[in-house]
């Protein structure tokens, strides 16, 4: 018998989906792109691989926080040309 479901890491939830990306432009009230959004998803899971996440829903709350926080401006961001990695 399962009591609890699985916690996941961070990385599991990659990639998100454009509906994920609508949905965390609404939360953090920043128009960051999908592809920045997954670029942040993979940075924070590599920087913080402890960090695990009981549902979609809290991954989503978490990445809002993150994008709210965020320091880069939008048009910074979006523009592609930015090494995340680093």
């Amino acid at each position: 018998m399962k009591c609890c479901p699985k916690r996941k890491r961070l990385a599991d939830y990659y990639p998100l989906t454009p509906e994920d990306a609508v949905i965390l432009q609404r939360m953090s009230s920043r128009s960051f792109n999908i592809y920045f959004i997954n670029q942040l998803l993979l940075k924070l899971s590599n920087k913080y691989p402890n960090r695990h996440f009981a549902n979609k829903i809290a991954v989503l709350n978490y990445m809002a926080k993150a994008l709210a926080n965020e320091l880069l401006t939008t048009d910074q961001a979006n523009s592609g040309n930015l090494d995340l990695m680093m």
